[in-house]
């Protein structure tokens, strides 16, 4: 149940964030070519001009994509206590308040896919500006039937 509760709250405050800020452009790379190398090329090309960031690992959890589109850590501990989750939440609430002063001008963020549908869990709340898909590969389309 508090899983549940942790991902609503993400969500809430994933949605927050960007009605609040959509000065902030959000750009997501998925696909089986290569994801972490274009990622990497689109945000070194992107900080020339603008504040940048770029996640440099790939998700871990259910909640990895909600905390590095905010820019906040997960709890370091490998059996995080309620407590710690709350402080994470309570800190994606603080970011997605309008008074918050957003620390970048664009996100990049990838977008991994292990199975049929955990991309489109996202579709009903968030649109980024830009989504790169690097290259399907008949590999990849294996692990979907």
């Amino acid at each position: 149940m508090f899983k549940k509760h942790i991902k609503k709250s993400l969500t809430k405050s994933l949605i927050r964030y960007r009605q609040n800020h959509p000065e902030v452009k959000l750009i997501v790379i998925s696909g089986s070519i290569d994801k972490a190398a274009t990622k990497r090329a689109v945000g070194e090309v992107l900080a020339t001009k603008y504040r940048v960031r770029v996640h440099e690992h790939q998700q871990h959890s259910p909640y990895t994509f909600y905390l590095n589109v905010l820019g906040i850590k997960a709890p370091e501990k490998a059996k995080p206590s309620c407590y710690d989750w709350m402080r994470v939440l309570r800190a994606a609430r603080y970011r997605a308040k309008p008074k918050h002063q957003p620390e970048v001008d664009v996100i990049i963020q990838e977008m991994v896919a292990f199975a049929p549908g955990e991309i489109s869990q996202f579709k009903e709340f968030l649109r980024p500006d830009i989504a790169i898909i690097t290259g399907i590969t008949p590999e990849y389309m294996d692990a979907f039937q």
